[in-house]
């Protein structure tokens, strides 16, 4: 049985979604590599992607409860570790304009979120076949 309309676009916003968060991971590193060897400013641009990418990671999760469809366990789950990470990692990044120790734990939980943020999409991705809308 397929999702109802809504839900159905519900679901290609949530997979969509999760792509850009993953692009936009990768682009904090590339971001991260040019401010520490080519233009401190980049740092201003990293900031702010962080913050949007907060704001995304909640939406995201919301987006898993707003289908009202059968997820299987792993995308409520994977999407809610994601969303925990990114969270922590941008507090990190505050935290670590003061302190080398605390960028010595950013940039590791960065690539575990890139990492995350990847299987979240592949598994978002292949979800299809599982979808299926919840009773009323």
């Amino acid at each position: 049985m397929r999702a109802p309309v809504g839900a159905a676009m519900m679901i290609g916003l949530y997979r969509w979604l999760a792509l850009l968060i993953t692009i936009l991971i990768f682009a904090q590193a590339v971001l991260a590599g040019r401010f520490l060897f080519v233009d401190r400013d980049a740092v201003d641009i990293h900031q702010a992607a962080a913050n949007a990418l907060s704001v995304l990671v909640i939406v995201h999760v919301a987006l898993v409860f707003v289908t009202r469809t059968k997820w299987s366990q792993r995308v409520p789950v994977l999407t809610a570790l994601l969303a925990i990470l990114v969270i922590v990692q941008t507090g990190l990044g505050y935290a670590g304009r003061d302190s080398a120790d605390v960028l010595a734990i950013h940039v590791p939980v960065g690539v575990l979120t890139f990492g995350v943020a990847s299987l979240v999409t592949a598994v978002a991705f292949s979800e299809e076949s599982t979808i299926q809308p919840t009773e009323k």
